[in-house]
């Protein structure tokens, strides 16, 4: 059984989580390739360019590329009054032919992820007849084009989602599809979709490198990181601080009603000046090594994830798994990972206000929460194998359809 693991970009929140699931499957001695448009991650284990892989002609390689990029900049026009800080917005036909790559035409099954700007839709399903799983990683693969719904502009693509959508529904009709949603939210909304409601979905969460994502000396940790030890410790990531999704300005917000709490607050990513001038604020810079950015967890007391939409994030994997506690709202896959009391903090309602709350509950009662247990629990739910052994017997009932259970 040969699995392809298709997925636009290999970096990223939903390219690593795909290149979990993909490694995984490895140690389990399964035959699985990983195939993105473009390879700028070298470190991936039988992974692929679309470019390099289909076509052996180097010229042939860059001219495809450089159309793709054209096409891409030409369908782009489409979008040009979006507004800023908003999340991005996906059109369904592309350039790529990802039925012409040979990893596609060798493969038994074809494993979707991220896919926007790589997957002609269209062309795909009209001529695809391999089984298809398609991992979502957020609501793209079933709306008309928008990957969240929190803060978007419907107003202004309305006629462009409509369009999309019966595209969609026009393509995906009768295929052999199935729809895994690694949160509970996810899942239930792709159920409740038009495009993807008549396939079978699968609840099956991200899984972890666990070796790597483990419990580590909080004292040696923040050390390493020039942490003061005398105070609790908060850590955030803030990659794309800009994206209203993600809820920096309610973070922001919630520190400045917590201005009185004796706090270090550690932040990992880009970091703009209004965060800098926090008092005890402390920048960890960009971290790319996970053993590194598990170090980080560590170092904390908590994670704070002010995310106001979001599928199943990495980041409360990795905290978890650390031993750390997350702190957030009641959004989309965190309730499935955070158990209150028991593993973090899960915020009243979406506001400054409850967050604000929440770190204050935490911090009165921070020494109640076990760091090992937590780890050791964290473990047990989303070590990569738990995944890869689920994708595998769903693998398996694809190939033997009367044994598949939705």
């Amino acid at each position: 059984m040969r699995i392809l693991h298709v997925s636009t970009l290999d970096w990223g929140g939903a390219a690593n989580a795909a290149v979990r699931l993909h490694k995984g499957l490895l140690k389990q001695g399964v035959d699985s390739r990983f195939l993105s448009l473009r390879k700028n991650n070298p470190d991936i284990p039988q992974s692929f360019a679309y470019y390099d892989s289909t076509f052996s002609s180097p010229l042939m390689q860059k001219g495809m590329d450089y159309a793709e990029r054209a096409y891409n900049k030409l369908n782009s026009l489409q979008l040009r009054n979006r507004p800023e800080h908003f999340e991005v917005f996906t059109l369904t036909n592309q350039f790529s032919n990802l039925l012409r790559n040979p990893h596609y035409q060798q493969a038994d099954i074809i494993n979707l992820h991220w896919v926007g700007r790589f997957m002609d839709y269209p062309r795909f399903f009209r001529e695809n007849k391999k089984p298809v799983v398609w991992t979502m990683h957020d609501m793209e693969p079933f709306t008309g084009g928008n990957h969240y719904e929190v803060e978007f502009p419907f107003d202004g693509y309305k006629d462009l989602i409509a369009k999309q959508e019966k595209m969609k529904l026009n393509a995906m009709r009768g295929h052999n599809l199935t729809v895994v949603g690694p949160s509970k939210w996810l899942m239930n909304r792709a159920k409740e979709s038009k495009v993807f409601g008549p396939f079978p979905h699968f609840n099956i969460p991200y899984g972890m490198d666990t070796s790597l994502f483990s419990e580590i000396d909080q004292r040696e940790a923040k050390e390493a990181f020039g942490i003061p030890t005398d105070k609790p410790a908060l850590v955030f990531v803030a990659e794309v601080i800009t994206n209203r999704r993600k809820g920096f300005h309610l973070l922001k917000e919630a520190l400045t009603m917590l201005g009185d709490a004796d706090i270090t607050l550690c932040a990992v990513g880009k970091a703009d000046d209004s965060l800098k001038s926090i008092r005890n604020f402390h920048h960890l810079g960009v971290i790319k090594d996970e053993r590194k950015m598990a170090m980080a967890y560590a170092a904390a007391d908590a994670f704070v994830i002010p995310s106001v939409e979001d599928n199943l994030p990495n980041t409360v994997l990795e905290s978890i798994c650390t031993g750390t506690p997350v702190i957030g709202f009641p959004i989309g896959g965190v309730p499935d990972m955070v158990r209150q009391g028991e593993n973090g903090i899960i915020c009243k309602e979406v506001s400054a206000e409850a967050l604000a709350a929440g770190i204050r509950d935490f911090l009165a009662q921070r020494q109640l929460f076990d760091r090992n247990a937590i780890s050791l629990d964290a473990h047990r739910r989303y070590d990569e194998s738990v995944q890869a052994t689920r994708y595998l017997e769903l693998y398996q009932s694809l190939l033997i359809p009367e044994k598949i259970k939705a």
